[in-house]
């Protein structure tokens, strides 16, 4: 019978109370609901956009937060000429011109860090053929770039390797097979071609410190290169490295320029820095250095020494303390360079001994040459190597090669940087880094100042003045793939995640016959032990009853040092019954089944008794088909306790070998990035969801079994 009548019920004040009951109803079901839809969401995110908080991202409808993301994760940070750390943020602001960071966390790309100054992107007009020439040039212009004049963008946030990182392992794979042999290659320990294993690796994706001046393809200039010596293993990894970097996509190309270390040189000479404003520094470095920009990231670097006295000073001691000399370029002085080896070597004998050249005499024109003569270049690193599957003896040759070959060749790059950087006028040399290329190139394919102005609808006043188009590339390569993107940015955490389980041997078989015997055990042990409690009327059941009520009055882990103890004595660690065995019996269970067990009419069993069915048959015939909702109940919640704990299965089970998906979960989870936990939340419980979905019926049916009489 009702509560309330169907005839009460026109009433409007019993209406009233049906509509807050189910308003009350309505909201609690959206606290449960809304926290979860919360945490589906935030798998959708990344670091930028996870502090939203928002059950729809705003990237899926907000452009401007898109390319935010985007940006965030092409660039990558590396080391300046100055030798100073420029984090991926420093090096956008540079480039765009604009303080996008904050000294409290300068390397974060979290939305309050950068306090609303970029949560819009550049406009432009995506379809407007003029920015369009500009960012196609540009792209032209890196296709013909060396691997010595860029890093390779990052394209991915932490814990998820972009697109060549990708691509960087699966050449690896496809050239050295199996992991054994690359280990061999390069006297090395990873694990796997996964891009995670070969992060570590230099070079490597973002490992080029390009810009640092006593950074060569074989690392920094230490006793061994001061010696004249390479460590073969490393020079083969370098050039594996730069081969690839040869062959990447020109969009993944992030162009090293030396214009913004030469601007803070500038102002730091004059006790200002970019974070005083353009207010400041524009007049002071009009008035120190006569130059004429408008904004701080139009000041020029110069491709020979300036005019002007004190920016001239400036220049030679940026050239000579701080800019690497592979991206200087010799105008004159082969006679002060021939007076060097002379008094270095004595003949060109021993020059062509040393250097493993065959120079007729020192007035050869290509003794000195005009740039720094490379000794790892890219066409050497494709075919110098080992093209077919290392062995031991491959190896050896190659080692053997580099030591003859090549590292004389190193000597010679050696003493050229070092004459130039240190004995060349400042008149003879000129810098050419990327930016400066680039003008090179546009003059070149359009001839004149006036004709790249027409083609790119510039307005520039001279040739110093013109940029690469930072910050239309950027927009063009979001605008053209805006739903590409979107969809990689809702599936790639959730991708990650399942890759790496995946990866993780036998997680799932692990986890799989944890939940079984667990769930197995406890439909079996519980029931038969709360049968025998109701049926037998025992003198000390109510004893064991306390007892049972005793265990659940101390939390779980109380109980965690004596079976750990019991599991160590019986050498069980490591093993499967070590996880099940200390949970075997679960005292709520039998109590609540027993109670269950005594509401039965004591006429089905007589029946049974009478038909000759023994206790087992009584059982299994008769009490079990009538609690069936109560054993689902209890199979869910050992499902539940056996599938998400990981804390005893890390403690017990120490081999990585019998791990279980939670344990890697955890692992998983020390990463730091929340939106990619959350990620992993979501998956790790669908197999609960899934499993409520499908005994609902029956879990329901257990709510209303008590009526039962």
């Amino acid at each position: 019978m009702p509560i309330i009548p169907v005839v009460g019920r026109r009433g409007w004040k019993l209406r009233l109370v049906l509509f807050l009951l189910y308003l009350v109803v309505a909201a609690g079901a959206l606290t449960v609901v809304y926290p979860f839809a919360l945490m589906v969401s935030s798998g959708f995110t990344s670091a930028v956009d996870f502090d939203d908080m928002r059950v729809l991202p705003k990237y899926f409808t907000d452009d401007g937060l898109l390319h935010r993301k985007y940006v965030a994760e092409k660039y990558n940070s590396g080391i300046r000429a100055d030798g100073m750390i420029n984090w991926a943020l420093q090096e956008l602001s540079d480039r765009y011109g604009e303080e996008l960071y904050t000294a409290r966390d300068i390397g974060g790309w979290h939305a309050q860090n950068a306090k609303g100054k970029y949560t819009k992107a550049p406009r432009f007009n995506g379809r407007d053929p003029k920015i369009r020439r500009r960012v196609d040039d540009y792209n032209e212009f890196r296709k013909t770039l060396s691997p010595n004049y860029f890093n390779l963008c990052l394209l991915g946030g932490p814990m998820l390797p972009g697109e060549p990182f990708h691509a960087f392992g699966e050449l690896m794979e496809k050239r050295y097979r199996n992991i054994d042999a690359l280990n061999n290659a390069y006297g090395d320990t990873f694990t796997s071609f996964y891009p995670g294993s070969l992060l570590g690796s230099s070079p490597g994706p973002g490992m080029d410190i390009l810009l640092r001046p006593d950074w060569w393809a074989s690392g920094s200039i230490d006793e061994k290169l001061n010696t004249g010596k390479l460590d073969e293993p490393v020079l083969l990894r370098q050039m594996d490295w730069y081969a690839f970097k040869a062959r990447t996509k020109p969009e993944w190309r992030q162009t090293l320029a030396g214009r913004f270390d030469y601007q803070r040189l500038l102002l730091k000479r004059i006790d200002l820095a970019p974070e005083d404003g353009e207010k400041v520094t524009i007049p002071a470095l009009r008035k120190t250095y006569g130059i004429v920009a408008t904004k701080l990231r139009e000041v020029p670097l110069p491709g020979s020494v300036p005019l002007n006295p004190a920016e001239a000073e400036a220049w030679e001691e940026f050239v000579r303390t701080m800019w690497s000399a592979r991206y200087l370029r010799a105008t004159g002085g082969q006679d002060l360079f021939v007076d060097h080896l002379r008094r270095r070597y004595g003949t060109i004998e021993k020059v062509n001994k040393a250097w493993r050249t065959s120079f007729s005499s020192f007035d050869a024109p290509d003794l000195f040459p005009i740039e720094l003569p490379a000794y790892l270049p890219v066409h050497e690193a494709e075919v110098g190597g080992i093209e077919t599957l290392p062995t031991v003896d491959s190896v050896r040759k190659f080692r053997k090669l580099a030591h003859r070959e090549l590292t004389p060749k190193f000597q010679r790059t050696i003493e050229w940087a070092t004459f130039v950087k240190t004995k060349l006028p400042i008149q003879h040399i000129q810098i050419i880094d990327s930016e400066q290329l680039y003008r090179e190139f546009l003059a070149k394919k359009y001839g004149s100042l006036d004709g790249i102005n027409r083609a790119q609808g510039l307005g520039a006043r001279s040739l110093e003045t013109i940029f690469p188009p930072y910050r239309e590339t950027d927009f063009i390569e979001v605008f053209d793939q805006h739903r590409q993107l979107r969809w990689i940015y809702a599936t790639r955490n959730f991708k990650a995640v399942f890759n790496y389980l995946a990866l993780k041997g036998r997680a799932a078989l692990n986890t799989l016959i944890l939940v079984l015997m667990t769930v197995g055990t406890h439909l079996t042990v519980t029931p038969m032990a709360a049968f025998v409690l109701s049926r037998f009327r025992l003198p000390y059941t109510y004893k064991v009853l306390l007892f049972l009520i005793a265990t659940m009055a101390f939390p779980g882990d109380v109980a965690a040092l004596p079976s750990f103890l019991m599991l160590k004595h019986l050498h069980l660690f490591n093993t499967y019954w070590a996880l099940v065995l200390p949970g075997l019996a679960n005292g709520f269970g039998i109590f609540i089944l027993k109670s269950f067990f005594d509401s039965l009419p004591e006429e089905l069993f007589e029946a049974a008794r009478i038909d000759g069915a023994g206790e087992l048959r009584q059982l299994w015939n008769v009490a079990i088909p009538l609690i069936k909702p109560i054993l689902a109940i209890n199979a869910l919640g050992s499902f539940t306790a056996a599938y998400g704990g990981f804390m005893w299965a890390y403690l017990v089970c120490r081999k990585e070998e019998m791990w279980t998906l939670m344990v890697y979960l955890f692992q998983f989870s020390m990463g730091g990035d929340s939106s990619m936990m959350m990620a992993a939340l979501v998956l790790a419980s669908i197999p609960t969801l899934l499993i409520f979905v499908f005994c609902q019926q029956i879990i329901l049916r257990g709510i209303i079994l008590p009526q039962f009489k």
